[in-house]
């Protein structure tokens, strides 16, 4: 696992097969919060773990100490950062999420609505600079106005955990627009400072506040979307995996 290197986790390594526990087997949060979490000993548990973070109780800070940069991308994820806020007092981050989106639940919200967000906001703030977290650059000459910045113009170099740039800044923002994907959740869970947190919400076709730590993972539309609607003024965009 990646994360033994990034996050200087070395615990042992199994030392044999485990069997294996699917997280609808059983309700993991249920067997955390009981008398005997044995249950969960010794299994090797997957699962995609997107319910509601409400369940998890307080754990946030036991949680974000796991996930401390190591030794070895500490140096290069902090100047990063310093790359990222250069210049302004205010880092805004937003994520948007596209290469292996747009499928089921994975569904890709409007540019509009990050702009929509970022006009209403960008005036209150106190010299603020924009970050943009992508997996498709080409996004940016949409933010034109804002001037974004993006991990391609830092010059750090991460091999095999470029990603680590995007999640850390995303963790280190003032505030934070997330995509409707567990990467950007995930740093909205670790990011402990952040003055505002929103995300896409199909329903109400625009991006709105949550909590962290007291919201669902992933958001699903209440009603289905209507096909013959296209474009940016559709609920949400439903693209062709890989596209």
């Amino acid at each position: 696992w990646i994360g033994r290197d990034v996050f200087g986790l070395e615990d042992a390594l199994p030392s044999g097969g485990l069997r294996h526990l699917g997280e609808n087997q059983i309700d993991l949060m249920a067997a955390l919060d009981g008398d005997d979490a044995s249950v969960l000993a010794e299994a090797d548990i997957s699962g995609y773990f997107c319910g509601d973070t409400g369940r998890w109780g307080d754990r946030a800070k036991p949680f974000r100490a796991i996930f401390q940069p190591s030794a070895i991308v500490a140096g290069p994820l902090k100047r990063a950062l310093a790359a990222a806020r250069q210049g302004g007092e205010t880092l805004v981050a937003a994520h948007l999420r596209r290469g292996d989106f747009g499928y089921s639940d994975h569904w890709i919200a409007p540019p509009s609505w990050y702009l929509d967000w970022l006009r209403s906001l960008w005036p209150t703030l106190k010299t603020p600079v924009l970050y943009l977290a992508t997996d498709a650059p080409p996004l940016a000459q949409m933010f034109a106005e804002f001037a974004p910045r993006t991990a391609a113009q830092f010059g750090v170099d991460l091999p095999g955990a470029e990603f680590l740039v995007d999640h850390h800044i995303l963790q280190k923002a003032d505030h934070l627009a997330i995509s409707n994907s567990t990467f950007s959740f995930t740093a909205a869970m670790l990011n402990e400072t952040a003055s505002s947190f929103v995300r896409p919400d199909p329903d109400r076709r625009a991006l709105a506040p949550f909590a962290p730590w007291n919201a669902p993972v992933l958001l699903r539309p209440s009603e289905a979307p209507d096909p013959d609607l296209a474009g940016e003024d559709a609920i949400i965009r439903l693209l062709p995996l890989g596209r």
